[in-house]
């Protein structure tokens, strides 16, 4: 696991129109998250990859989502390069977070590769704030116990074996976009 995460702060990542259309989607369609860790929080998740029984809405949503996360996976695969990931070939989907009071997700890494139907093996992770911090309190992110500073449509992108946590949050509601990067480990 990585003791001193290296990590980047990327500002004004997504508009605020399309954080409301986030928003908004995980209000309709989300549901109570199934982690264990992951508690008082719902989600919905859009695949990485066009089916026919996705909505025309989310089709559109995803070819958006992935125009953003494209320039950030080429970052990732020049970030991360020292660790034991060879390299980043994709995503495993966008998750759409609504942490309501007492939400929270416990300490953990990303990189998994448990059996449990949940694990992504992610070699990095990449989050977005879709509300203003001054829609709720709490629900502060740490990385390897370091609380990140947190702006309203900023991300954050760090390797898979760094371990972060979120602290509960204890007023209104939080909402977050998440991405888990896969690919390839060193041998």
């Amino acid at each position: 696991m990585n003791p001193a995460p290296t990590y980047a702060k990327l500002i004004d990542v997504i508009n605020p129109e399309f954080s409301d259309i986030l928003v908004d989607l995980v209000k309709r369609k989300g549901i109570k998250s199934n982690y264990s860790t992951n508690l008082n929080c719902r989600e919905y998740k859009l695949p990485n990859v066009f089916t026919g029984s996705m909505s025309k809405e989310d089709v559109r949503i995803i070819s958006h989502l992935h125009d953003i996360v494209e320039p950030i996976q080429a970052l990732a695969n020049q970030m991360f390069i020292n660790t034991a990931m060879s390299k980043i070939r994709t995503h495993a989907g966008f998750w759409l977070m609504d942490y309501s009071e007492g939400g929270t997700f416990g300490n953990h890494v990303d990189f998994s590769t448990d059996d449990d139907g949940y694990s992504t093996a992610a070699l990095a992770t990449f989050t977005v704030s879709l509300n203003d911090t001054k829609e709720f309190e709490g629900g502060e992110v740490y990385l390897s116990g370091k609380e990140l500073p947190r702006q309203y449509l900023d991300g954050f992108l760090w390797d898979g074996w760094t371990y972060h946590e979120v602290k509960p949050v204890t007023k209104g509601k939080r909402y977050v976009l998440v991405v888990h990067f896969t690919g390839f480990v060193k041998e």
